[in-house]
């Protein structure tokens, strides 16, 4: 192990592991760190073992110390592919793009044939440039080199998809399902990128069928619940969607342990945590590129971001995880040592590491004003951003904070009608869904109290009634001149990269108002954990 060819880098991290591992309480993690370890002893340079502890590092969610270690392993095998893979993961897991995709083309150098390197390399053109003609031109090249890779497929459907062009979408879609014809995933996405007009529709009876075979993954069964749903909600049987809606939701509650009073102590924490006294110190970068757009999901925030973006001012960032993974940064290096989570022990950090945070936030975007001659703010639409307004003040005082708000029961209803792809452990069940949204109302309560006139509310109603007037409100909080283009957001701004992406791309519309009312029959459990 003490090998002098090892650097020394190497074996900090190692070294730096071991109570890592030991204060997670994994015994399974602790025995393989040790069996790596035995190993080394032995073989110093033995590759296996080095990949081995670098993947603990990460399952940890210390990246810094897995990268240190994935480049290690390249070092003693650059003709590895999944070595130069794995590196690419942890790249890109920190945001470091360009690396990532320059180890991922390295990896594909050797192995052209690797489906998910070309999939990664998509993702990072799609994050870090709005999906635009690069990712496009990038898939194409994928599904030469693949052509029966159903995940390359449906993700090319799904870029084709946000560009507007539907009915290309449902051409991939369909080709990745005959390659894969129980992947729920594929069902659930072609559901929708369509609009169900019959109930003798191929599509909807296929999923039917499918649905009733006995040796179906739950998965694949959740997938197609939440897809049935959507194409009975498209027919108005609302009974028959509520149904499926509730049995997929309840198929993917039971994958996961979620404790809602422990969700409550944590919100009290940050509460606490975050006083009037805190604030006003000068503390944090003074950069004024940042807008950050944040309440619950499906409050309308993709709306405010394609109203926003098509300001000539403005870049629209989409929802960037750069905040969260300051916030893991700061409390792993400052915090942590001390078995602290968020947000306590923030005393203990120094108002110099504060100030280096928000510099660190501000010039990472703004590297994205490039995208846009002449912009000169980037929003940051990341919803559950609210949890951290405090520290979004802290670090970057001059930041502008818009809070998207939509009526309760439309907005939880429509997380529950949604299978995320993040963790939104709150969101299947309706008495927890509906607690949830308690928590998250009282504590942006508290950040108004705080942080007096920090804070724009934008109700997605009025929006949708006086688009010019709440326009308007918007951009004179943002100091931003009047644009006409804004009203004209569907026509000039960029691609949305979420579930509303196909919504944004009409003008406003009133259909969405009041929605719940529908599946109001079903909805009382949700009604009273809101009134509680």
């Amino acid at each position: 192990m003490h090998d002098r060819q090892v650097p020394q880098q190497v074996l900090t991290a190692c070294e730096r592991l071991g109570p890592i591992l030991r204060d997670s309480g994994r015994r399974e993690l602790q025995a393989q760190y040790q069996q790596c370890l035995r190993v080394l002893r032995q073989q110093p340079h033995d590759v296996v073992s080095w990949n081995r502890l670098a993947l603990l590092a990460e399952q940890c969610g210390r990246r810094q110390l897995a990268e240190v270690l994935f480049r290690f392993c390249v070092m003693l095998n650059e003709e590895s592919a999944i070595l130069h893979g794995n590196l690419g993961n942890i790249l890109k897991a920190q945001g470091k793009y360009d690396e990532a995709v320059a180890s991922y083309k390295r990896a594909l150098a050797l192995e052209p044939h690797r489906a998910e390197y070309y999939l990664a390399v998509a993702e990072i053109y799609r994050v870090s440039e709005g999906g635009d003609a690069r990712e496009i031109a990038w898939l194409r090249r994928a599904v030469e080199q693949c052509p029966d890779s159903a995940d390359l497929l449906v993700w090319f459907g799904e870029a084709v998809k946000r560009h507007g062009n539907t009915l290309e979408a449902q051409e991939f879609f369909r080709k990745a399902r005959a390659l894969s014809p129980t992947d729920g995933y594929i069902h659930q996405t072609l559901a929708h990128t369509k609009k169900f007009t019959e109930r003798d529709d191929a599509d909807l009876t296929r999923m039917e069928a499918l649905l009733s075979r006995g040796d179906l993954k739950d998965q694949d069964r959740c997938r197609l619940h939440f897809a049935l749903g959507k194409a009975y909600e498209d027919l108005a049987d609302y009974d028959a969607s509520f149904v499926h809606y509730e049995q997929g939701n309840a198929l993917y509650r039971a994958t996961f342990d979620y404790d809602i009073e422990a969700e409550a102590r944590s919100f009290g924490d940050i509460r606490a945590t975050f006083t009037r006294a805190l604030f006003g110190h000068g503390r944090g970068c003074d950069s004024r590129a940042p807008i950050f757009i944040l309440g619950m999901p499906r409050s309308g925030s993709t709306l405010l971001e394609q109203m926003l973006a098509a300001h000539p001012l403005v870049h629209g960032a989409g929802e960037l995880p750069l905040l969260g993974q300051i916030m893991q940064s700061l409390w792993a290096r400052n915090v942590n040592p001390a078995g602290q989570a968020y947000p306590r022990g923030l005393a203990s950090i120094d108002e110099a590491v504060l100030r280096d945070a928000g510099q660190y936030y501000a010039h990472s975007v703004e590297a994205l004003l490039d995208k846009k001659p002449g912009a000169r703010y980037v929003t940051d639409k990341m919803p559950h951003n609210f949890l951290y307004v405090g520290m979004i003040k802290l670090l970057l005082p001059n930041a502008r904070i818009i809070h998207c708000r939509r009526e309760p029961m439309d907005t939880c209803f429509s997380c529950y009608k949604h299978l995320f792809s993040g963790a939104h452990p709150y969101a299947y069940d309706l008495r927890e869904l509906g607690s949830y949204y308690k928590l998250y109302e009282g504590l942006m309560a508290h950040w108004h109290e705080v942080l007096p006139g920090e804070i724009l509310d934008v109700d997605y109603e009025a929006v949708v009634e006086d688009q010019e007037g709440q326009l308007a409100r918007l951009l004179g909080f943002c100091g931003l001149p009047w644009d006409d283009a804004c009203l004209a957001y569907h026509e000039t701004g960029p691609v949305a990269l979420t579930a509303s992406s196909v919504q944004v791309r009409r003008p406003i519309y009133k259909d969405s108002l009041a929605y719940w009312r529908r599946y109001e029959a079903h909805l009382t459990p949700l009604r009273e954990a809101l009134r509680g």
